[in-house]
C-alpha cells in the first residue's frame, strides 16, 4: 500500500515475492497509473485515486504491509483501523524524517523491513529489529542504446520543461551535446548522459544499480532528502557549472555505488510478511 511510483513497485516486488516463493495470493493496492506501463502483477492490483487502502477492494484478515507512511500516504487509515481488520501488520520503512530520526510509528507494528543490505535506514539510522530486504529493486530494467553526445533529460514530474530546461539545452550545447527530453524512465531511456530531475529512492537506486552514466536534480520533498541522498554519492548537480563539468567527463556509470544492490530478498520479505521466523 503506497502513492507514488516507488512504492508501487516496491509493493509489486513484495507480491511477487510472496507468490513465486510461497504460492500466497495478495491484493496490490497502489494510486492508479503508478506502475510502470506493461507491468505484469502477480495477483490482484486494486488501483485507488489516492493510494490508499479501499476497505471494499480487500477482505480483512491476514497481513497488510504498508510502505513508508504508518497510516498511509495521505494519513487517513489510522494505524488502530489497521489493528481492528489485520492480525499481522508489517512497515516498509523506506523514509526518514527530518533530523534522520526512526520513522515515528515503527514500534506499533509486528513487523519492520528496510530495503537496504542492512538492518538500518538509508542513512545508517538504527532501526531495532528490522529485517533487511535488499533494495527493493527491478532486475536489469534499464535498456540504454549509446547515442554519442547525447543527453536525454528525464522529467516525470514535468517540472522543467520550460527556462530549467532551455537552460539544459544552453549547457548543453556548450560541450556539444543535443538534448531530449522525456517523462517516462527506463527501457525508454536512450542516450550516453542521463539527467534526471529528481533523486527519488527508486529512481536513484535503479540508475546506480545499472550503471547509467547519471547524475539527479534534486527536487524537495517534505519525507525525502533527494540532495543528501545523490550528494551522498557524488551524483548532485545543483548548477550550471556543475552540470557543464559533467558533461565534458569522458567514461560512463558513477563512480561509486551502494553494497548489496542485487541481494536477493524474497525468502527475507516473505518470512517477514508471514510472520516466520526470518532465515
Amino acid at each position: 500500500m503506497g502513492g507514488g511510483t516507488g512504492h508501487a513497485l516496491r509493493g509489486a516486488l513484495i507480491q511477487q515475492a510472496l507468490w513465486r516463493r510461497a504460492r500466497r495470493t495478495s491484493t496490490l493496492v497502489v494510486r492508479q497509473g503508478s506502475l510502470p506501463p506493461g507491468w505484469r502483477a502477480d495477483g490482484p492490483v486494486a488501483e485507488t485515486a489516492t493510494g490508499e487502502l479501499d476497505e471494499r477492494l480487500v477482505s480483512p484478515g491476514g497481513a497488510l504491509v504498508v510502505d513508508t507512511f504508518p497510516d498511509g500516504w495521505m494519513g487517513r487509515f489510522s494505524r488502530h483501523r489497521q489493528r481492528s481488520l489485520f492480525p499481522r501488520r508489517v512497515l516498509v520503512a523506506r523514509a526518514v524524517f527530518g533530523g534522520r530520526e526512526p520513522l515515528p510509528g515503527t514500534e506499533d507494528f509486528d513487523g519492520l523491513g528496510v530495503p537496504y543490505s542492512a538492518g538500518a535506514d538509508e542513512w545508517e539510522v538504527e532501526l531495532p529489529g528490522a529485517v533487511a530486504l535488499g533494495f527493493l529493486l527491478r532486475r536489469d530494467p534499464w535498456r540504454n542504446k549509446r547515442v554519442p553526445k547525447r543527453l536525454v533529460v528525464v522529467d516525470p514530474s514535468g517540472r522543467c520543461a520550460g527556462e530549467p530546461l532551455e537552460v539544459f539545452r544552453k549547457v548543453a550545447a556548450l560541450a556539444g551535446y543535443d538534448v531530449s527530453y522525456q517523462i517516462r524512465y527506463g527501457r525508454v531511456v536512450a542516450g550516453s548522459k542521463v539527467l534526471f530531475v529528481g533523486a527519488g529512492y527508486h529512481t536513484f537506486y535503479e540508475a546506480v544499480r545499472q550503471g547509467a552514466d547519471a547524475r539527479f536534480v534534486a527536487l524537495p520533498k517534505r519525507y525525502d532528502d533527494q540532495a543528501a541522498r545523490a550528494k551522498r554519492y557524488g551524483l548532485l548537480v545543483s548548477t550550471p557549472p556543475e552540470l557543464l563539468r559533467w558533461l565534458r567527463e569522458e567514461g560512463a556509470g558513477p563512480s561509486c555505488r551502494p553494497s548489496g544492490l542485487d541481494e536477493d530478498f524474497e525468502p527475507a520479505v516473505v518470512d517477514l510478511v508471514l510472520g516466520r521466523e526470518v532465515s
